[in-house]
């Protein structure tokens, strides 16, 4: 009789053996397929690869939930930032945003204010060193151009063209 171990492990072997040998048969037939198939195959592609990182995003979650509150791991002011940006991004709720990231209502509410500048903005954006340029502004920058990739994005407004 096989062990619980064992099966496991024939399980996911055969799953990964099935994974890559259709990885394999898609690869290919994309070299010789029309282009309405080889999108087809893209489109597929991603879809795979979205459900892959959803299951990454399960674990780190469930990792993070499991922690007690006190010893779960503090955001950095960047990534308190990217989180009111998703959460105003995706329209979601105070209590959606909280449970996709771990955190209490009340620390996300503390960070809209930072951002809205009703609070602390240090939560946010740590002390400004004066003889650079800050790192909220050059991360709002480097936000900008890769959230509007276009190269003529920001011409107009540096020659005065508005």
């Amino acid at each position: 009789m096989l062990s619980s171990t064992t099966v496991l492990h024939i399980v996911d072997s055969v799953a990964v053996l099935f994974s890559q040998a259709y990885q394999l048969a898609r690869a290919r037939s994309a070299s010789v397929a029309p282009p309405v198939l080889r999108m087809m195959m893209r489109r597929d592609q991603a879809i795979t690869e979205v459900e892959l990182l959803r299951r990454e995003i399960v674990i780190f979650r469930g990792q993070r939930e499991n922690a007690c509150p006190h010893q779960r791991p503090e955001y950095t002011p960047e990534q308190r930032i990217a989180i009111v940006q998703l959460m105003r991004l995706r329209d979601w709720t105070l209590a959606e945003t909280a449970a996709h990231f771990v955190v209490h209502e009340n620390t996300l509410r503390h960070w809209i204010h930072a951002v809205e500048g009703k609070k602390n903005s240090r939560l946010l954006m740590g002390a400004i060193v004066w003889n650079k340029i800050d790192d909220a502004v050059r991360w709002a920058v480097h936000e900008l151009r890769r959230l509007c990739p276009e190269s003529e994005f920001g011409l107009a407004l540096s020659h005065g063209n508005w």
